[in-house]
This record gives C-alpha cells, sequence and structure tokens, in this order.
C-alpha cells in the first residue's frame, strides 16, 4: 500500500528531523499535502465560483459586525472551534460533532464559527477572522532550498517522481507562520486555557500556537479515519514528544476508532449522544442514497447516472458534501435528463435519509458507519482509496461491488439483523473527568 512506502520513506529518511534555519521543525507541515498530491492528485484542483447571494451577504454582515465586538471584549478560559453544517428541527445550523461540549459547558465557552457567517445560528457564536489576517498580512519567508532537495530526493527515490514544487511547498509554509502568529495573537488575548476543535482543514498553525502557550487542546472526532489519514496517522517510531503539532487528546465517537494504527494522542472513546440517538423511526421509501464528496463525485455522479438509465422509477437521493456545494450547477447539469435524481445538499437530516433508503451507496465515507449503526444496507463503491474502511467488509448488511449488476444484488439483498456499534452513547462522567484535570 503506498500509505506504507510513505511511512518506510518518512523513517528511512528521517523527515520529522527536518528543521527551518530557525529550529522549527517543518516535515509535519507538508506531510499531509505531499500525500494527497500522490494519491488524489486532481482533487482539490478546482475553484469555487463565488456566487453572491444579497440576503446572505446582509445577514453575514450582521454576524461579523457582532463578532468584531465579541474579537475584542469577550474572554474565555474555554473556546471552541465549531463547524456548524447540520440542521436542526428549526432549521438553525449547529455542529452535531461539537454539541455536547456546548452542553456542558453552557455560556462557559467561546464558540468561535469556520463557516459562512450566518444568521442561523443555533449557538451564539463569534466569527473566525484568521482569513482576514492571511488575506492582509503578508509574509513571504522562504523555506530553505537545502531541505528542500532533501525531500525532493526522498520522494523521487521511493515514488519515482516528484509531486510537489518548491513554490507549493512555500506556500504551505508561509500559510502555517500565518496561522501560527495568528493564533498565538488570538489565544493570548482571549485567555484561553483549553480549546476544544472539530478540524476542518489540516491547522498545524493553530496546534502549534496552542501548545508554545500550554493550552490542552481537545479534538472531536468528526469523520471516519483509517491508518491512510495523515492529519492522525504517524509512523510507529512517532510519539506525542516527536516532532509534530497534534493535539493532546482526540475524543472519538467509541472503542472502535483508532485501532491498528499509530496514534501519536491521548484517544479516548468519549461517544456522542447527536449520532447514536438521532435514528427516526420512518419506513424506507425504497430509494437508494448516494453519499458524494470532492474525491468521489465523479466516479458516484457516473454511477448515478447509469443506475437511473436502468430504473428509471426508482428514487436516487444525490447527497453532497459541503466540499462540493460549489460544484451544484455541474450536477444539475448532469442530471437534467433524469428526473429520479435528487440532488440535495443538508435540507434533510442525513440520519433521516438513511432510515428513508433501501440502500446506501458510497466509495469512502463517516456515512458507512452511520448507515451500519443504523442497521441500513450499504453497497461500497471498489474505487479510489475505498479499502481503508476495510474493517467493515464482513460485517452485516455492507456489500462490496465494481458494477451495475452487481449493485442490483446489493438493492434485492435482505436485510441481516446486526449489533455492531460505531457511535457510543456520550461518557458525561469521563468528559467530566477529563475537563477538571
Amino acid at each position: 500500500m503506498l500509505i506504507d512506502d510513505f511511512f518506510e520513506m518518512e523513517e528511512k529518511y528521517q523527515l520529522f528531523d527536518i528543521y527551518t534555519e530557525n529550529g522549527m521543525p517543518c516535515w509535519d507541515l507538508f506531510r499531509y499535502q505531499i500525500y494527497v498530491n500522490y494519491f488524489w492528485p486532481n482533487v482539490y484542483k478546482t475553484k469555487a465560483k463565488q456566487i453572491i447571494d444579497l440576503g446572505i451577504v446582509l445577514s453575514g454582515f450582521k454576524i461579523i459586525s457582532r463578532s468584531i465586538f465579541s474579537f475584542f471584549f469577550r474572554r474565555s478560559n474555554n473556546i471552541l472551534f465549531s463547524y456548524s453544517r447540520h440542521l436542526n428541527g428549526n432549521n438553525f445550523l449547529y455542529d452535531k460533532v461539537a454539541q455536547h461540549v456546548v452542553d456542558v459547558f453552557n455560556e462557559n465557552i467561546l464558540i468561535v464559527e469556520n463557516v459562512k457567517a450566518s444568521a442561523k445560528y443555533l449557538n451564539k457564536a463569534e466569527h473566525n477572522f484568521s482569513f482576514v489576517y492571511k488575506k492582509i498580512i503578508y509574509c513571504n519567508k522562504k523555506f530553505p532550498i537545502d531541505n528542500y532537495k532533501y525531500i525532493e530526493d526522498a520522494l523521487i527515490n521511493t515514488f519515482g517522481d516528484l509531486k510537489i514544487s518548491y513554490d507549493e511547498l512555500n506556500k504551505l509554509y508561509n500559510f502555517f507562520l500565518k496561522d501560527y502568529r495568528y493564533y498565538r495573537f488570538y489565544f493570548k488575548l482571549k485567555g484561553v486555557k483549553r480549546l476544544f476543535l472539530v478540524q476542518n482543514g489540516i491547522q498545524k498553525g493553530l496546534f502549534a500556537a496552542a501548545n508554545s502557550l500550554g493550552i490542552e487542546i481537545f479534538e472531536l472526532q468528526h469523520g471516519s479515519f483509517g491508518k491512510d489519514h495523515l492529519a492522525y496517522s504517524y509512523p510507529s517510531s512517532i510519539n506525542p514528544a516527536s516532532n509534530i503539532f497534534v493535539p493532546n487528546y482526540l475524543l472519538t465517537f467509541g472503542k472502535s476508532w483508532g485501532k491498528n494504527m499509530n496514534i501519536p494522542m491521548r484517544v479516548i472513546p468519549i461517544g456522542n449522544d447527536y449520532f447514536t440517538s438521532s435514528h427516526p423511526k420512518v419506513i424506507s421509501d425504497d430509494s437508494v442514497l448516494f453519499v458524494s464528496s470532492i474525491i468521489h463525485g465523479e466516479e458516484l455522479s457516473k454511477l448515478a447516472v447509469s443506475l437511473s438509465r436502468k430504473y428509471p422509477n426508482r428514487k436516487i437521493n444525490f447527497k453532497l458534501h459541503t466540499n462540493e456545494y460549489f460544484k451544484i450547477s455541474f450536477y444539475e447539469s448532469l442530471f437534467k435528463d433524469y428526473p429520479n435524481i435528487c440532488i440535495l445538499k443538508n435540507e434533510k437530516d442525513l440520519s433521516e435519509l438513511i432510515a428513508n433508503s433501501t440502500l446506501v451507496v458510497l466509495i469512502n465515507s463517516t456515512v458507512l458507519y452511520e448507515a451500519i449503526n443504523q442497521k441500513v444496507k450499504v453497497a461500497i463503491y471498489k474505487k479510489i482509496n475505498y479499502l481503508s474502511q476495510s474493517d467493515t467488509f464482513k460485517l452485516p448488511n455492507v456489500y462490496l461491488f465494481d458494477n451495475l449488476d452487481e449493485l442490483q444484488k446489493a438493492i434485492d439483498a435482505e436485510k441481516k439483523e446486526s449489533d455492531v456499534v460505531f457511535f457510543e452513547k456520550f461518557d458525561q462522567e469521563l468528559f467530566y473527568k477529563l475537563i477538571k484535570k
């Protein structure tokens, strides 16, 4: 596997021991993007079209105006970087992953939102201004060319070619430095002692700033991850004291997560009621749910069209990931001749969509585990990075397929009884023990 070759290269060339001129270890800043460049070289190259909506601009302006006041005058020992992309029953945005933290701390935590400003947040939040800082502050530090040459040799000798340029690496380096400087200032301004976050990117600058100030970091698991997810997975020789920038704790959905891989942080199975309790008692409408993402959309959309052609009377829901909302016009054009395909963003709760479906179709997604938890059949398309979910392949109601005929067999198969659990109940007592320490 590519990931094993990658880990072997990291250890053979001692890449974690590369430092910048000011003594900062730097390989951990680049490894995720370098791995993506080799494994999914074209995934993040498409730029989102900026669509201006006056209503969103006005509501966003109100939120940002209030956030400016909060930025300078509100203090808190506890801060949560939230990513509110779920809708509750009243159509308010909230973060299903982090809501337990909000429930426990109530008003004693400052919530910082990482999605676009919206008037429909369930919880009072301050907008994250780091993007403004990165836009207006100039930083053009040069990563040592000798270090780049060493990384270049390691990559070429291992994989036969080079898929990251010096300019791209410099961009990552300066992005890190801007983040680091901004968050050091921000955390000192706010008086932060404890940091909770839902990671919506590779936030090494934020981690480095918090670590430098002695702030305890708790990351909340927001999706599926395995050995090939380099935000969490490291070679066996790496530990929390190594030259890396990671949280102190990773709070997972349950005991099933983080096995058979080296995670150099303390992994705590804390659970999450917002996943375990949201199983609507609804009757399946015999629809097929496709779960897309920026990585898998091309393969899954072609498959959805093929299924629609073969079964024009079967309802097909095509659920977009938030990272591909900007492509909705592309999908609308692609599916315009197939009225049984319905494109969805976040109009409906995902648990309800799963419960309504006779089958969930995906390549790699946390939804696989949610569907198993809800005892709904799942068909895994054997494309791209499907193998990283191999721990599920032999479980009841999980089917692997290569083509439309095999997919049809999964649709027709009888649903089996299962007691597999990936999302456990929130352990409030354990959470209190962690934060009281």
